[in-house]
């Protein structure tokens, strides 16, 4: 039987939040969609309850009340909110309830929260819980973090990029820089080209006999733009040959003055009919006033930035403009920062040379590559790179058939990205 419920959207630092509400209880806390219009749709739109505007009793405007100073930067305890948790399955209540314990500034593993919830052993369904919260801040999955440390995803709009902003709202640092900062060298690379064969000679010796075939090929290197530029460029670019996407950057180029790149704040005041009328798609225009909005918002790192962040977080950060896809900033990782570790897995090339290095008569699948490659560490960039060479020498060079049962069908024990992503341009 559907139910009717009541929410009321307000106003924050990180745009328009949702909370419903049905008796004397919280049923629901959104933070922001892409728009207000896309949170009262997927209220409205929910098959199992439905859910219309309403006037807030008092406990609801003194939870929004609440919850907008906390996104302000003035964390509250949100412990006593009134929630809906008995409507929910006894696990997921034992692990919200421990979840509420957490304070701001406070972080604990899903481990942790399952012991915490007297289920010790069940940090998988603590994760399946955090990850089906409907009371974001009140019960602050946010707090929960992997192994390590590590931000895991986030099922909020902005997924990682806002759970790392909520944390700092409280106080904790997630973006670690590298320390120390490798200097780029004059070919540049972020590490020396002749240690990295040696290291994976001596780690991988089956790739001696490709290495040895190079006759002094080498990675090569371009200068690195703005990120903002180098995107901008790159969406552009997207689907199209090199001389169309070249005439349509031009036209767009030509709006704005000068030939040049315009800045986030002269893309976003562009008029929509002009832009598609210098050749851009919907979908293209789409993605370059997310590129715009986020590089106002500092989610696209400057260039002084970008060199002092880890791989992990420029990945994170740049994949989440809409359009960009993580293989584009595998590549400017690779072939504009020089960083040494970067393995792009879902490169189809990539995987054909791992094939044919490897005798498997195929591409070698995700699996199979990803953990193959852990031997490849710190270089798998340029074990990466290895795999591209073998694509192009055109005698079918491979390894002796014994390398296969030995190297290639080891089983993998580690997690897999996720895949390519919807832009496939160099960055």
């Amino acid at each position: 039987m559907l139910t009717t419920q009541f929410y009321v959207l307000f106003d924050s630092r990180l745009g328009a939040c949702a909370i419903a509400w049905q008796g004397d209880a919280i049923t629901q806390i959104r933070l922001p969609d892409a728009s207000p219009a896309e949170t009262e749709a997927v209220l409205e739109g929910l098959p199992s309850r439905r859910h219309q505007r309403g006037q807030p009793p008092p406990f609801v405007r003194d939870a929004v009340a609440r919850l907008r100073k906390h996104l302000a930067g003035r964390p509250q305890d949100l412990s006593s909110l009134p929630l809906a948790l008995d409507r929910l399955p006894l696990a997921r209540q034992k692990i919200y309830a421990a979840a509420r314990t957490v304070v701001a500034g406070e972080t604990v593993t899903y481990e942790e929260l399952a012991r915490k919830a007297g289920l010790p052993g069940a940090a998988r369904a603590a994760g399946a819980a955090m990850a089906a919260n409907p009371f974001l801040l009140a019960v602050p999955c946010h707090r929960v973090l992997g192994a390590g440390g590590a931000l895991h995803g986030f099922s909020a709009f902005g997924g990682v990029l806002t759970k790392r902003a909520l944390l700092k709202l409280e106080g904790v640092v997630t973006s670690v820089p590298r320390s120390p900062l490798p200097r780029r060298r004059p070919d540049g690379l972020e590490y020396d080209w002749g240690a990295a064969l040696r290291s994976l000679r001596r780690q991988d010796p089956p790739l001696t006999k490709l290495i040895g075939r190079l006759r002094g090929q080498r990675m090569e290197i371009g200068a690195m733009q703005d990120p903002f530029e180098s995107l901008f460029r790159a969406i552009v670019y997207q689907q199209l040959s090199g001389k169309a996407a070249s005439t349509i950057l031009g036209r767009v180029q030509a709006l704005f003055g000068g030939g040049r790149f315009p800045s986030p704040d002269e893309l976003l005041a562009a008029d929509p009919v002009r832009l598609r009328g210098a050749g851009l798609s919907g979908s293209k225009e789409k993605a370059l006033r997310d590129l715009a909005s986020k590089a106002l918002a500092g989610v696209v790192p400057s260039l002084a930035q970008l060199h002092r962040l880890r791989d992990e977080e420029i990945i994170e950060r740049l994949t989440s403009v809409w359009g960009v896809g993580k293989w584009s900033v595998e590549m400017m990782l690779m072939f504009r920062l020089g960083r040494p570790d970067v393995l792009p897995v879902d490169d189809l090339g990539v995987r054909k040379g791992f094939g044919i290095c490897f005798g498997l008569g195929r591409p070698g699948t995700a699996a199979e590559l990803t953990a193959h490659a852990e031997r490849w560490r710190p270089y798998r960039a340029v074990g990466s790179w290895l795999m591209w060479r073998a694509v192009d020498m055109k005698d079918g060079w491979r390894l002796p058939p014994k390398w296969v049962t030995r190297r290639a069908a080891e089983p993998t024990r580690f997690s897999l990205p996720q895949g390519r992503g919807r832009l496939a341009a160099h960055a």
